[in-house]
């Protein structure tokens, strides 16, 4: 019985230590890479949304969502940047949805923390990891207790699956490219699902990082 416990402890023990080096890698992929896109879903109880994202570091930025289920409500941000860094680009963050129309003008972090909520957390979850230290909010760049839990496919593509008990948050991170595939949260009763389809390190046009406010119809 005792060597039966050993045995489960060192498995658990090769099976955390797996699930930090593979948590680690993804970190340091979105930390260092140079441009990120991504097309994604999310669903969260019987509310649906579509979004779309764009960075090319240090300043440029774009993200924005569509609800696929009330009014489909659309919600942009946009950052277009600066051609020289350290320039205070970040200020020049931009807001506008459909819901009144207006465009507001904010630091990049408040502006992020006030899509948060209406994205049920698509806003801040891969941009926290892209922008360490710019936004406060959300736990993807802080996970503990990890455990890596199988290996599994999205899109014929193998993915680590690692689990945190403490967050109750589940990641699919692709082996190839380790970025995020899938992330799956339980929230009281509401499970939360994301999907993404990311590309890294690709030129992406300065059009991506400029969005011109349709004209109201009133």
């Amino acid at each position: 019985m005792v060597e039966s416990l050993l045995v489960l402890v060192l498995v658990t023990n090769q099976q955390n230590d797996k699930a930090k080096q593979i948590y680690d890698s993804m970190i340091e992929t979105y930390r260092s890479c140079q441009t990120y896109s991504d097309k994604g879903s999310l669903i969260s109880g019987e509310d649906k949304l579509t979004f779309v994202t764009h960075f090319n570091r240090p300043t440029k930025f774009y993200f924005e969502f569509t609800e696929q289920t009330g009014d489909n409500n659309r919600f942009v941000l946009w950052c277009p940047g600066s051609a020289q860094a350290g320039t205070g680009a970040f200020l020049e963050t931009h807001t506008w949805d459909t819901r009144d129309r207006k465009t507001e003008s904010e630091i990049l972090g408040s502006a992020i923390a006030g899509f948060t909520g209406i994205s049920s957390g698509a806003a801040c979850n891969v941009p926290k990891l892209l922008l360490p230290g710019r936004i406060s909010i959300g736990i993807l760049d802080r996970m503990i207790d990890l455990v890596f839990v199988k290996t599994e496919s999205i899109r014929n593509e193998p993915c680590e699956v690692i689990f945190s008990d403490v967050q109750d948050t589940k990641l699919w991170i692709s082996q190839k490219s380790h970025l995020i595939l899938r992330i799956e949260e339980k929230l009281g009763n509401i499970n939360e699902v994301s999907e993404y389809i990311p590309t890294i390190n690709q030129k992406i046009p300065d059009s991506k990082f400029i969005f011109t406010p349709p004209k109201s119809i009133n």
